[in-house]
């Protein structure tokens, strides 16, 4: 929910934060194995664990799935199949993922190397007070903490995609083999509860990301009509004021419908209308709308065709088929 909030410092220490979770699920799947000495070092950003993290994890016995692992990585051009790992490895991979170029920017940070966890660690001269800045650190970080500062003219479907990524790097987390115990079904669930209570209360700087979340969530389950409705509802409403308020909203709305087409049941009554609120969406001609609602109709038509609604037997076709639904 902070996410590019703020000023740089906070930025950082998402990250930060998010680096050090990771890191310390990652060190309780680590029993038996050897960890490599640039391990703990890689989560001040150190290039040596994020360029081969598979390389950081064996075992005293010479664990073979390691090698299956980095042979896999290297004939598929370098991308390590994480179905290969072992928990301990899976985990360690998200880590250098988190030190990524692309992932830091999700976070708000442009600097390859930059973070809060080195400048904290490295912000208090060595011997003085505790209220002693080192100026050498300061100096360094004053960039990061500039630059960040742009992205609050981040365009909301930037920062939208921001949270599903972020989102995204959760729900492996979640997938982890050392979590089918139920432990990630019942985070999933948490979540998803924590979730919906802010989701459908209106609030402009919490729920669009709230609607970003659940719909990369509601991808995991099957959708019921009864969400659906809250969803098409708060739509309306936001589309009632759009041109007067943030567009933040509809936008993540449609983000997140996108997400529930695909897991709607075959029999939901809303599949097919929902043709026709994609065309609307494309007939506002609003640009940021129009790429979301061309994503959402892209994705109903998919469905209804799995659903083998434009079969012969269903009815006359395509065209009669989706002018029914008008």
């Amino acid at each position: 929910m902070l996410l590019k909030a703020g000023p740089g410092i906070i930025h950082s220490t998402l990250h930060g934060i998010v680096m050090h979770v990771v890191h310390s699920l990652a060190l309780s799947q680590c029993s038996g194995l050897i960890i490599d000495s640039t391990f703990s070092p890689s989560i001040t950003g150190d290039e040596l664990f994020a360029g081969n993290p598979v390389r950081q994890f064996t075992d005293g016995a010479g664990d073979e799935i390691i090698a299956s692992a980095a042979t896999a990585a290297a004939g598929s051009g370098g991308a390590t199949d994480s179905s290969l790992l072992s928990p301990y490895a899976q985990l360690a991979q998200i880590l250098a993922d988190l030190n990524q170029p692309k992932m830091r920017f999700s976070f708000g940070l442009r600097s390859k190397t930059t973070s809060a966890v080195t400048f904290i660690a490295s912000s208090y001269t060595r011997g003085g007070a505790a209220s002693t800045l080192n100026p050498q650190a300061l100096m360094e970080y004053k960039d990061e903490l500039q630059s960040s500062a742009s992205f609050a003219h981040d365009s909301p479907q930037e920062a939208l995609s921001a949270v599903e990524s972020i989102a995204q790097l959760f729900l492996r987390i979640m997938d982890n083999s050392a979590y089918t115990d139920g432990r990630s079904n019942s985070w999933r669930a948490r979540w998803t509860t924590l979730v919906t209570s802010s989701t459908f209360v209106f609030n402009p700087a919490v729920q669009p990301r709230a609607f970003a979340l659940l719909g990369k969530l509601a991808s995991y389950d099957e959708v019921d009509d009864d969400l659906l409705y809250q969803t098409l509802a708060t739509l309306r409403g936001a589309l009632a004021t759009f041109g007067d308020t943030d567009e933040s909203l509809p936008i993540s709305v449609l983000i997140c419908l996108v997400s529930m087409v695909g897991n709607l049941p075959s029999d939901s009554s809303y599949l097919a209308p929902m043709f026709w609120l994609a065309i609307g969406i494309l007939q506002i001609g609003n640009i940021p709308l129009y790429k979301v609602g061309l994503e959402l109709l892209a994705k109903v038509l998919r469905a209804l065709d799995n659903c083998g609604a434009f079969q012969p037997e269903n009815g006359d076709g395509f065209e009669d088929f989706l002018m029914s639904a008008r």
